[in-house]
């Protein structure tokens, strides 16, 4: 039974080591306070390893996706869209860039249906009816077998003129 002397009726504390023993907490103010920042230390250990899982999600691919292009494994297909935020927001901004180096491949503004492509291999589609199907690609066929390049996307949208957010996103493509 594990019990921390905070309750009514309670005689038992915790020691150090974690074992259950007897004892009188006005004998041993110590020992509770001890027993105390052990649990404190485990909940803040717990809420690191939660704050660093949804730091996780917030840097995941869920907003981008790889595939063969047209099902020549040699040749894939990095691509980045706004599917991936909500539906009640809009989109103001896609951007696909390697990583390292932040060298920005292509830039698409669905709000404005303005596109600029930095890549010889790279491409926007701009969906003014629903931005959040806006995507922006890249073909990457320099890869050997094995090597990985990094990408990473940056999608800027609003809910109103006052309510932004910016969600970043990377992928790893490996060369097949």
């Amino acid at each position: 039974m594990r019990c921390l002397g905070r309750f009514k009726g309670c005689n038992r504390s915790l020691n150090i080591a974690g074992a259950v023993r007897s004892s009188n907490a006005a004998k041993h103010p110590f020992a509770m306070m001890a027993a105390y920042s052990s649990d404190m230390i485990f909940l803040e250990y717990l809420l690191l390893v939660l704050l660093a899982f949804l730091v996780q999600l917030t840097t995941s691919s869920r907003g981008m996706t790889v595939r063969n292009f047209h099902g020549i494994e040699s040749l894939q297909e990095v691509e980045c869209w706004g599917g991936a935020l909500g539906a009640e927001v809009t989109l103001y901004s896609l951007k696909i860039f390697t990583i390292p180096g932040q060298e920005v491949v292509a830039f698409a503004q669905p709000f404005t249906n303005n596109c600029v492509t930095f890549a010889e291999f790279s491409s926007c589609s701009i969906d003014t009816s629903d931005t959040r199907k806006s995507r922006v690609r890249v073909l990457v066929p320099d890869l050997e077998d094995g090597e990985s390049r990094t990408y990473g996307c940056n999608a800027t949208s609003f809910k109103s003129f006052d309510h932004y957010k910016f969600s970043t996103w990377s992928l790893v493509v490996t060369g097949k």
